[in-house]
């Protein structure tokens, strides 16, 4: 790839640009990546031990966005009948609520703990639970 840029950073490429043109003229601040399995960990205050498409997996992350958010459970359920398993995974319904959570957080910690300016970042939530780990913080 050359020069840095890793297989999934070139392979996301295209999706990059269209955020990018999406928000470029409504909004001028930061954009910041992030993982669902980060913001799963920030919310479980460990990593989850559990699949993300096992059932218990599915059903753990769920019980940890209703603790999180009252009702998420019931967006879930109607996200999953309207539409269909081809179109959208039960993992990544759920992928997209805790990103979304996670993009509604006042503070955020990032990994690498401080990077470069030309270093890819990820960030997710700050917890309690992991508040006395040496993370960088927004």
């Amino acid at each position: 790839m050359g020069h840095g840029l890793s297989q999934q950073a070139h392979a996301i490429s295209d999706k990059i640009n269209e955020v990018q043109a999406v928000v470029s003229e409504a909004y001028d601040g930061p954009i910041y990546e992030s993982h669902p399995e980060l913001c799963f960990y920030a919310l479980n205050g460990q990593p989850i031990a559990y699949s993300k498409s096992s059932k218990r997996g599915l059903t753990f992350r769920r019980q940890l966005l209703e603790q999180k958010r009252s009702g998420i459970d019931d967006e879930y359920e109607q996200v999953l009948d309207d539409t269909l398993r081809k179109e959208v995974r039960r993992d990544d319904i759920l992928d997209s609520m805790v990103l979304a959570i996670a993009a509604q957080s006042e503070e955020l910690q990032s990994v690498p703990e401080d990077p470069g300016p030309e270093v890819p970042r990820i960030y997710y939530p700050t917890t309690p639970a992991l508040a006395d780990r040496s993370w960088s913080k927004l």
